[in-house]
């Protein structure tokens, strides 16, 4: 699942989704379904409809174009705060996430989010959950028009990791992503979205040394 690499690890690159905070697709087609007067099958047929979110999220269609697709699916006068609202209706704490990424800025470990999302998510959980504010870094696939697994991620990854790939691990929830980080240097965790993914991923970050000797 995982692969080592030299001690210490130097950088953690942290997808967010399932990650650092849980995601809940079947919640935001709920909410956006509610908003708009759809059905949440509606919904979800909507945000992938011409690939709306993809596109979203790969930085091809801006957030007003994106706000503006949806509201053009209901018959209702909807604001856009209430469309932001119910698409970021999704998240939830992912217990004992925020406290391994206190453990890790205090050791000095580079913190890095590496994440395929758009400026409305990015938004509500910078507002939300503040651990996320103590990252040194930020790759978003809607700034840098690319999204993993695509080799441009990670090159973009690479540049701000400020560390050898090998002594920088790149974690995330999908494998697909870490197998392309992997194939281009970095080292790799696959994350399990739990209470005891998060433990597994602390103990493997201390045996690599991420964590300093006192952890």
């Amino acid at each position: 699942m995982n692969t080592a690499s030299p001690r210490p690890v130097k950088a953690c690159l942290f997808d967010m989704g399932n990650t650092l905070v849980i995601i809940d697709n079947a919640r935001k087609e709920r909410a956006v379904g509610s908003v708009l007067g759809i059905t949440p099958d509606a919904a979800k047929a909507l945000l992938s409809r011409d690939s709306l979110q993809d596109r979203l999220e790969g930085g091809t269609l801006s957030t007003q174009d994106f706000l503006d697709a949806l509201r053009d699916a209901s018959r209702r006068r909807v604001t856009d705060a209430a469309l932001r609202a119910a698409f970021c209706d999704m998240f939830s704490e992912l217990p004992g996430a925020a406290t391994l990424v206190r453990e890790l800025h205090d050791a000095g470990t580079r913190l890095v989010v590496v994440s395929n999302t758009n400026q409305i998510h990015i938004d509500f959980v910078l507002e939300h959950y503040p651990h996320l504010q103590l990252f040194d870094a930020h790759v978003y696939s809607h700034v840098i028009v690319s999204m993993k697994p695509e080799t441009k991620f990670y090159a973009a990854a690479d540049d701000v990791a400020l560390a050898p790939r090998p002594q920088s691990i790149f974690i995330d929830d999908l494998a697909v992503n870490v197998d392309g980080a992997k194939a281009f240097g970095f080292a790799g965790h696959l994350m399990i979205p739990n209470a005891s993914g998060v433990a597994a991923l602390r103990a493997n970050l201390r045996d690599l040394g991420a964590l300093g000797d006192n952890l």
